[in-house]
């Protein structure tokens, strides 16, 4: 949990929006490992469901940082676009 807070933290703190965009993106990946670490371990005073809900409003927010598609979308853009669905 506090990984996935560093790197949220670390992508609110950034401009740039890709590498913002990719920050979340490793944010939001370890979230979801920390979501699946509390199903599989003893239930803690935060619900895995409540983990994995707020995982994709970051991802949602994340997602409109950039725009993925186009004429003007980079390679790098559509793979990020492919790594958010």
């Amino acid at each position: 949990m506090q990984e996935a807070k560093r790197k949220k933290h670390k992508a609110d703190a950034m401009v740039e929006k890709f590498g913002k965009a990719l920050n979340y993106a490793e944010a939001a990946l370890s979230f979801i490992e920390c979501g699946n670490a509390m199903e599989q371990g003893p239930m803690e005073s935060k619900s895995p469901y409540t983990m994995y809900s707020e995982t994709v409003e970051l991802i949602r927010y994340a997602v409109r940082l950039k725009t993925h598609s186009g004429p003007n979308a980079t390679p790098e853009d559509k793979q990020l676009a492919a790594l958010w669905l």
